[in-house]
């Protein structure tokens, strides 16, 4: 029996790029692998490491994390670290790191631009 697989997003060097006053939503289990026998289904089941200048969140359907800024504290480099678990409940934990930028910045490299739907998910699971 192994552990899930599972893969930051972005890294200290080269992290994802958001908008000082938009949110964001991160597929945090779009490059994770479940650890055998499959089928063997994964989830996002907490926040271990809560951003500074800002909220990350699971979302209801346990496979995104959203992070929301706070508008009064301005740019800078941002992490948050939650735990994947698969239906064992063997887990492993990973991290999305976030730059919050003033100027808005292109969203062509796949970053989702967060709907009302998600931003009222958000605010509805927070603690």
């Amino acid at each position: 029996m192994g552990t899930p697989e599972v893969r930051d997003i972005g890294s200290p060097l080269n992290r994802e790029e958001i908008p000082v006053n938009e949110a964001a939503e991160f597929d945090v289990l779009a490059d994770s692998s479940p650890a055998p026998p499959l089928p063997n289904s994964l989830r996002v089941v907490s926040i271990t490491r809560q951003s500074t200048v800002g909220r990350c969140a699971v979302t209801s359907n346990q496979r995104q994390v959203v992070y929301v800024p706070r508008r009064t504290e301005g740019a800078g480099n941002q992490r948050c670290s939650y735990t994947i678990c698969d239906r064992r409940d063997v887990c492993q934990d990973a991290s999305v790191w976030i730059e919050v930028t003033e100027t808005p910045v292109s969203l062509d490299g796949g970053l989702p631009v967060m709907t009302m739907d998600v931003l009222t998910d958000f605010l509805r699971n927070l603690p």
